[in-house]
């Protein structure tokens, strides 16, 4: 105890040693330009005075960063703890899920190919779920939560009408359904090729925080065209996985939309 006592007054003398050989050399300045000597110190002083200060600022910014960065990463172990689930990821989609994070193109695509194989099987029941058929013209965001009242997933629901023949319309959405504008680092996945009415590439995303930092996401997207008498449906997934120090997140994103003609056949 009484050495570390010793050694911060040692640094004391140390530092005031210094600023007084400082100030001497102030006041020998001053007398050789012929300026007051305390002008000049008190100068000094002014500008040590707001080095410290900007130091402590900047102290202040890293300690807070720090305790916020902990408070974050304390809430997501105790949400972890409390959703064993998100960590077993029991079932035949958590299961996928499994395979996906740091897997091989070839198991990620083949899981995705699967996953929307298995969400046409029951789209019929998801617009059942949402009331698709009485739902107005127009958007529904909503938030789903499980029994012990934590999110689930969100959901986007829109209907809307378009001036456009039903045939023309269909052809027409089908090119803009792989996302041709992502064109950073775009790859088609090769292994769905002699697919019919299927869609599978990835691309990169990146941008640049109001830091200044620039991050990125790899996206892989499957998108399956299915065909049937009086109705059209494209059923795709999305899985994007975060890089650089986004590393370690990841989301899984499925979607459904369905092109009908309208009664008087003008519109879809």
């Amino acid at each position: 105890m009484q050495q570390t006592i010793s050694t911060v007054d040692f640094a004391f003398f140390a530092e005031a040693a210094a600023f007084l050989d400082k100030n001497d050399l102030m006041v020998g300045g001053a007398a050789y330009f012929g300026l007051p000597s305390t002008e000049l110190i008190d100068l000094g002083l002014t500008k040590q005075r707001g080095e410290r200060e900007k130091a402590e600022s900047e102290q202040k910014r890293l300690v807070a960063a720090k305790e916020a960065q902990a408070t974050y990463i304390d809430h997501l172990t105790k949400m972890t703890q409390s959703r064993p689930e998100v960590l077993t990821l029991a079932g035949e989609e958590g299961e996928h899920k499994l395979r996906r994070v740091g897997d091989s193109d070839d198991a990620m695509f083949a899981a995705l190919l699967q996953d929307v194989e298995a969400c046409y099987a029951r789209i019929d029941d998801s617009h059942r779920e949402c009331d698709m058929d009485n739902m107005p013209i127009g958007i529904t965001n909503s938030v789903h939560r499980g029994p012990n009242g934590e999110v689930d997933f969100f959901q986007h629901v829109n209907r809307f009408m378009q001036p456009f023949e039903f045939q023309d319309m269909f052809k027409s959405s089908w090119k803009l359904a792989g996302h041709p504008h992502r064109t950073q680092d775009r790859q088609e996945y090769q292994g769905a090729a002699g697919l019919d009415d299927t869609i599978a590439v990835k691309f990169r995303l990146t941008r640049t925080l109001a830091t200044g930092t620039k991050v990125s996401v790899l996206q892989r997207l499957v998108v399956r065209r299915f065909i049937e008498n009086d109705r059209i449906f494209h059923v795709w997934k999305v899985y994007s996985e975060g890089e650089g120090i986004l590393r370690g997140m990841h989301s899984d994103e499925t979607s459904w939309c369905r092109f009908r003609p309208t009664p008087d056949g003008f519109g879809t």
